[in-house]
């Protein structure tokens, strides 16, 4: 059984669009994993993809 994580404060990440796009909140979560130049050089889909992929447990 796969144990999934309620997303904080209430509010649906599949459709909150604004936490999708906040390149500081990617940039927080990546850890230096990602540097800053590449998170600006990041087409939507680049970034949707790493945000789901730092949240898919």
């Amino acid at each position: 059984m796969t144990q999934t994580m309620a997303p904080q404060h209430g509010s649906n990440v599949l459709h909150d669009s604004q936490r999708i796009h906040d390149r500081q909140h990617l940039k927080e979560h990546l850890h230096g994993a990602v540097g800053a130049d590449d998170l600006s050089k990041m087409s939507e889909e680049e970034l949707q993809f790493h945000y789901f992929k730092m949240h898919d447990n």
